[in-house]
């Protein structure tokens, strides 16, 4: 073998060795928030740490599963320390990377090993050519090239994944997967001692060298894509349960919080419907000219009723009841207000649906106006219509957004409960068939939503 391609080959492993390091760093970075310069300094305890552990392993002779279990443990410590946030997080990051490190490498590895089998098979006819040590390096580098790849396509979905989550949900996901580590190494260090699937029990086939590792390779293969399905199932399916579940108590609360605006506008309805005798008393305090007890009893009037000039009027009591309650709190925070609601009287669409969809979206507007400096006057827009045979309800507010992405990251003070408000909005949509569409632009958030009618609709018509 040429010794300048074999110091290529050593110079290429180590160049992306280094890659490696720093993907691992900026993985772990991203997720803890961290900066750049921690992130090159971890790559840099990283690429040591690796460089030390190989040469220890290879100078000893090390047992696999003490070398595994060495540099699993120092790499966790390595990101324990350096790195700030809940060890609960820091321990599930570091244990995705290793399983990803494991399953993607070890996948690649054995499956790039077949691939050479079978050319030395049917064309190069050395199978030997395998078990040469350049040869394993190169496969080395191309195993790290396709964890590299990985890390980078994965960082930010988890990034968006270990946000707003508890302690107890990232401790969750951990256990299991490290006993999935542990199946890992058992089945490498299996490999590592010789331990082969045999080709088959009679025929010419038997004990043969490339037969036996073409199907040890093979069985490498399957079992790592097993393993990679059912820790991205697992990964995933956790989230996505835990986002459902937190989505179902936001639900639950927004009823009840409905039952009692409807409540309140009942309360309302009554005083309307004595307003005939309380006009009569009215009357007769002026007639009397009893001013003082005339203005009281109009202010306990105001109060009990909650009577405002701009009141909603959409038809809908819970409609008018949420629209209502959000509109006085756009006017305790100085935000211009303006609302325009046109609702079919049987388009189709359950009455609470409406107010799910208003109120998240209402929600999430106050919240945004309320983010805007202090010299910046904030604005609510709201336009409820029929097109044909479709609702559209579009909100449009003041904003300090830039770009559609800063939705996924939340300035809460309770952040496990950021983005439930949307994935109810889409929920509710999906509900109907409907659609959501969002824009950002010009210091403006714009969401619409459009519904298709029921079959029973018609264009009957309250507009305010």
């Amino acid at each position: 073998m040429n010794p300048w391609l074999l110091w290529s080959i050593s110079i290429l492993l180590l160049v992306v060795q280094a890659f490696y390091a720093y993907s691992l760093a900026c993985f772990c970075g991203v997720q803890m928030n961290a900066l750049k310069k921690k992130q090159l300094a971890v790559a840099a305890l990283i690429l040591l740490e690796r460089l030390i552990t190989n040469e220890c392993y290879k100078l000893w002779n090390t047992p696999y599963i003490i070398h595994s279990f060495t540099c699993n443990l120092l790499f966790l410590g390595l990101i324990l320390l350096v790195f700030s946030g809940a060890w609960e997080k820091k321990l599930l990051t570091v244990v995705i990377m290793i399983i990803i490190e494991k399953l993607a490498g070890s996948f690649s590895v054995s499956f790039l090993s077949c691939l050479i089998l079978l050319a030395c098979r049917f064309f190069i006819g050395n199978p030997d050519i395998l078990f040469e040590s350049w040869l394993v390096d190169l496969l080395g580098v191309l195993g790290l090239g396709v964890i590299l790849l990985l890390l980078r396509c994965l960082s930010k979905p988890f990034r968006q994944m270990f946000l707003h989550k508890p302690k107890k949900w990232f401790l969750t996901l951990a256990v299991p997967l490290l006993f999935m580590i542990a199946v890992i190494d058992v089945v490498n260090w299996a490999a590592s001692n010789g331990v082969v699937v045999v080709a088959g029990a009679i025929g010419v086939e038997y004990g043969r060298i490339e037969s036996n590792a073409f199907f040890s390779h093979l069985a490498i293969c399957l079992i790592a894509l097993l393993l990679m399905c059912m820790a991205a199932g697992y990964v995933f399916g956790m989230d996505r349960l835990y986002t459902e579940q937190r989505s179902k108590e936001q639900y639950r609360s927004q009823v009840d919080f409905y039952k009692m605006l409807e409540e309140q506008y009942r309360q309302m309805e009554r005083l309307r419907h004595d307003m005939r005798n309380h006009l009569i008393s009215l009357q007769g305090l002026w007639d009397n000219q009893e001013w003082d007890k005339m203005g009281y009893y109009l202010g306990n009037m105001t109060k009990a009723g909650s009577i405002d000039v701009n009141e909603e009027a959409t038809g809908s009591k819970a409609v008018d009841a949420l629209l209502y309650s959000k509109r006085r709190q756009a006017e305790k925070a100085c935000i211009t207000w303006e609302c325009e609601v046109q609702i079919s009287r049987d388009c189709g669409i359950e009455e609470f649906d409406i107010c799910v969809l208003l109120g998240n979206i209402l929600d999430n507007a106050l919240e945004a106006c309320e983010r805007l400096p202090e010299d910046t006057s904030g604005y609510i827009h709201i336009r409820v219509c029929s097109i044909k045979k479709y609702l559209l309800l579009e909100v449009k507010n003041s904003t300090d957004m830039k770009d559609l992405e800063e939705i996924r990251y939340t300035r809460k003070e309770q952040p496990e409960e950021h983005g439930l408000g949307l994935l109810n909005i889409h929920e509710t949509a999906e509900k109907y068939n409907g659609v959501v569409n969002t824009e950002v632009g010009n210091d403006e958030f714009v969401i619409s939503v459009l519904l298709p009618f029921g079959d029973t609709a018609y264009d009957g018509k309250v507009t305010v």
